[in-house]
């Protein structure tokens, strides 16, 4: 089966995607990443990855819900990721993030991470990438810094952040003091059921 899209393509996504797909971007342009076949060497070519403006790659778009707009248009792609790059350096600088409370009800993807960074949590995408994981993790660390933003108190937040380290380091090093208690008076005999 002969592939409608080409890596770079620059293709327009469909306004109604379905109710399957409805949490889908839908109306939008986006760059071809690849067919599903392409990316990962099996299965169907008419399911593909896209870049989507501002937001990355999503998978699982359907060849029927896309329209070619322009042939080898990695251009256009890679302006996007220049404008990416831009505001991500934005978003994860500590003075553009406490001098903005307005982010406070919902910053942006990098500040959170920039933020889960600050407490040495790692990738909120967790250890096997998983949107679940991200979305929970996310919140965690949302949670924990709304009031820093809304107050726009940077200071505080990196007290947090020292305090909060202490405190893990605190907890692993007793960890890893302790062992589990053994009980070694055990008899392994098996014991005999009292007969009745």
């Amino acid at each position: 089966m002969t592939q409608a899209f080409a890596v770079g393509d620059l293709v327009r996504i469909a306004d109604d995607l379905g109710p399957t797909m409805r949490h889908f971007v839908a109306g939008e342009d986006a760059i071809v990443v690849g067919s599903y076949r392409e990316r990962f060497h099996c299965g169907p070519t008419d399911l593909y990855t896209l870049h989507l403006k501002g937001r990355g790659e999503v998978s699982w778009y359907q060849e029927a819900q896309l329209t070619l707009v322009k042939h080898a248009a990695s251009e256009v792609l890679w302006e996007w990721q220049r404008e990416a790059d831009v505001l991500r350096a934005q978003h994860t600088d500590h003075d553009w993030i406490f001098q903005h409370p307005e982010i406070a009800p919902g910053p942006p993807a990098a500040t959170l991470q920039r933020l889960a960074d600050d407490l040495d949590f790692g990738s909120l995408w967790g250890p096997h990438g998983e949107g679940v994981d991200w979305y929970h993790n996310a919140r965690l660390i949302h949670e924990l810094a709304e009031p820093f933003l809304r107050e726009q108190d940077k200071l505080g937040w990196f007290q947090l952040c020292v305090d909060v380290k202490r405190l893990v380091a605190q907890a692993r090093e007793a960890g890893s003091r302790t062992e589990p208690e053994r009980n070694d008076n055990h008899d392994d005999t098996p014991q005999q059921e009292d007969s009745i």
